[in-house]
């Protein structure tokens, strides 16, 4: 392992600072979020393991009663500081909760992207702004740290209504935001929309200025931005 790969994660040989799981989305039926969470705990603990050792980890635990996935975090709780997941605001419930808080789960994050439900409705996003602040409101109350994740430049939104997103967020005071500027993929239907002139996304100017003002709002509230688009 590099030193330079070390000090990036801020690894040691003996303890892990986090572990990220960019999505382990809730929905899935309970055994799978299992898992999952359990197959990324292997990949992070070990750094590098063929992905055979790792469906082959998966394949094993089928046949395992339920209390063997408590059984092998207890034994290797020490070893890391935490979990970290990404998941739907409209997929959060106090089973979920239940089972992630069991695994060692420390940090939740949200993919929020917007607090219009205009915004969200014209992009399929497929929960409201509503299911935002009651997920987080039970996020917190578990003790979880809490992370929201925003999309600056949505079709059907402007400058006030992204400002308005952030402005949101500090209200409910979450730990942690990211912010990402839309960015179209090819073959999207954001895409054809693009191509159609039904969307235009803002000029790197215009990125740059509302997300400088973005990141000014949220370090003046003492949230931490961990991610800024690719970069940051």
């Amino acid at each position: 392992m590099s030193e330079k790969f070390r000090q990036r994660f801020r690894i040691d040989n003996n303890r892990f600072n986090f572990i990220q799981i960019g999505k382990i989305f809730c929905f899935f039926d309970k055994l799978i979020v299992k898992k999952l969470i359990f197959a990324q705990f292997l990949k992070s603990r070990v750094i590098v393991v063929t992905v055979a050792v790792i469906y082959k980890a998966v394949g094993i635990m089928k046949s395992e009663p339920d209390n063997f996935y408590i059984v092998f975090f207890k034994k290797f709780r020490d070893k890391f500081c935490g979990i970290r997941i990404s998941t739907r605001p409209d997929y959060i419930n106090k089973e979920i909760l239940d089972i992630l808080k069991s695994y060692g789960v420390t940090s939740i994050e949200l993919g929020a992207q917007s607090m219009s439900d205009d915004v969200l409705f014209a992009n399929d996003r497929g929960h409201s702004a509503e299911s935002v602040f009651k997920s987080s409101e039970l996020i917190k109350s578990y003790g979880f740290s809490l992370g929201l994740q925003m999309m600056t430049g949505l079709y059907k939104s402007d400058i006030q209504k992204d400002l308005y997103t952030a402005e949101t967020f500090v209200k409910i005071n979450p730990d942690t935001v990211r912010i990402y500027p839309t960015v179209i993929m090819k073959d999207t239907k954001l895409a054809e929309l693009y191509l159609n002139g039904e969307y235009t996304p803002y000029s790197l100017e215009k990125s740059v200025n509302l997300c400088s003002k973005l990141i000014e709002l949220f370090e003046k509230n003492n949230i931490k931005i961990i991610r800024l688009g690719l970069h940051y």
